[in-house]
């Protein structure tokens, strides 16, 4: 891996962009171009990573997820994660870098036990995707009290998730605060506090949310003996 400065990446001014595709782009550009933060992006496609080189810092060949389980130790626990892939980047991290007893087994979550929200739709290895917006939301959404499209308040989904708590389940959250419109992240601490979390917790289901104010992704998994 290339590096141009040595040493440990430890001010807040680097935002770590895992995925290089469209929404990766588009913080890479917002977020260096316009908001003048360093910037590294990770993908496994050499052709997207020569489309914004020279618009970010570093740009690192790697898988993401991979990437993230091998060299979280370069980064400072404040650095921010953009996760720009179609996959709950943290569960999957979680899954590759867990250390704790046993094996961790994903699980389907059950319909009763989601909230009810505009948008609710399941992906590949029992991954839930919730929204407060069934419509495709405006790319600079500032992300405020109001929707911008129909002027309704809502609870911030995150908020609404700390409910299923006490359900069978742990819950851990991480927010992702906005950077920029349409750009969210977490800090690399988020990750740790997960891991330690769940290594510690006693329970033995958890469910693990990403959660902005109005949309999120949620896993579910078992630890087993």
């Amino acid at each position: 891996m290339k590096r141009k400065g040595g040493g440990q990446i430890g001010d807040l001014e680097r935002v770590l962009i895992i995925g290089a595709g469209k929404f990766g782009t588009r913080a890479v550009h917002i977020l260096s171009n316009e908001r003048g933060l360093k910037v590294w992006v990770v993908d496994q496609d050499p052709e997207r990573l020569r489309a914004i080189q020279n618009s970010c810092e570093e740009a690192v060949l790697a898988e993401g997820v991979q990437f993230l389980v091998d060299h979280k130790e370069l980064f400072s626990q404040g650095v921010i994660i953009v996760p720009a892939l179609p996959v709950h980047l943290a569960y999957m991290w979680l899954r590759k870098a867990y250390s704790g007893p046993g094996a961790l087994k994903s699980l389907h979550i059950p319909d009763e036990l989601l909230p009810a929200v505009s948008f609710r739709m399941r992906g590949d290895d029992g991954i839930v995707y919730l929204s407060h917006a069934d419509f495709p939301c405006p790319d600079d959404c500032p992300e405020p009290s109001e929707c911008t499209v129909t002027g309704q308040r809502r609870k911030p989904l995150y908020e609404i998730l700390e409910a299923l708590e006490g359900k069978g389940f742990g819950v851990s959250i991480i927010k992702s605060r906005q950077l920029a419109p349409g750009v969210g992240g977490y800090s690399i601490k988020e990750l740790s506090s997960l891991s330690n979390k769940v290594v510690k917790g006693p329970k033995k289901k958890w469910i693990v949310a990403t959660s902005c104010k109005c949309h999120g992704v949620l896993s579910a998994f078992e630890i087993l003996d």
